[in-house]
């Protein structure tokens, strides 16, 4: 198979984070792609690492490869065979799609999507912070409701190679898209991040921060759009 890409090597001197951010920013570049070199779970990504400190202030699309698994997934001779791409039903959270519909028309991939219905909310009240169950009727149809949204997201994939299929789960997204993950034999998680802010805040505690840091997939992150650089 041809290809028309280029590549050329750039030794750069600093602080690693910095010096990436920084040549990433000044020279247009449109996607960073980094490598862990640990097991898979909460290792590669401690917190203080390269990884992390690039993950809190990158204003562009940024895949985090596996590197156990990816080298085992190129000695089969496939490339992100299996793609889990998780959405939530909003605008920012459909940030990836075109990303994957691009990568699709290239790689003959199987494309999951996933929406993950919570069977309550977290609220705050006069007692501090409590959480409130759902009725059993409104679970149903915000099933229904993200099924339909799964259904629309999947035809904007016509004329790529991908076979895409659709799942909605409840409980705790992040829990519900790893145990997915691990249950397809997924080979990339590919999701938005819904940033409030290019440093720690949207990070720390949200789903994005716990997939990364127990899956033992690949991860691609795409920022929202008030980021990007």
């Amino acid at each position: 198979m041809s290809s028309s890409a280029t590549a050329r090597a750039m030794m750069l001197e600093g602080k690693p984070d910095e010096q990436i951010l920084k040549y990433a920013k000044k020279n247009n570049i449109s996607l960073i792609v980094m490598s862990s070199h640990g097991r898979s779970g909460i290792a590669p990504w401690s917190l203080g690492s390269t990884v992390t400190k690039v993950l809190q202030k990158v204003g562009i699309p940024l895949i985090l490869i596996r590197a156990k698994e990816a080298k085992e997934e190129l000695e089969g001779g496939k490339v992100f065979h299996r793609i889990l791409m998780p959405l939530d039903g909003t605008e920012k959270g459909a940030e990836v799609v075109p990303y994957v519909v691009e990568l699709t028309k290239k790689l003959e991939s199987e494309v999951i999507l996933t929406e993950v219905v919570e069977r309550g909310r977290h609220v705050h009240t006069i007692g501090g912070l409590n959480y409130i169950r759902f009725e059993d009727r409104d679970v149903e149809t915000m099933k229904a409701r993200a099924k339909e949204y799964l259904a629309g997201v999947g035809s904007k994939f016509s004329g790529t190679k991908a076979k895409v299929s659709s799942e909605v789960r409840t409980g705790e997204a992040a829990r519900e898209i790893i145990k997915l993950a691990a249950e397809s034999d997924s080979s990339l998680i590919a999701l938005s991040s819904h940033v409030h802010s290019p440093l720690e805040a949207w990070f720390q505690g949200s789903v994005t921060y716990k997939i990364i840091q127990a899956s033992k997939q690949s991860v691609m992150l795409v920022p929202a759009p008030e980021v990007r650089w």
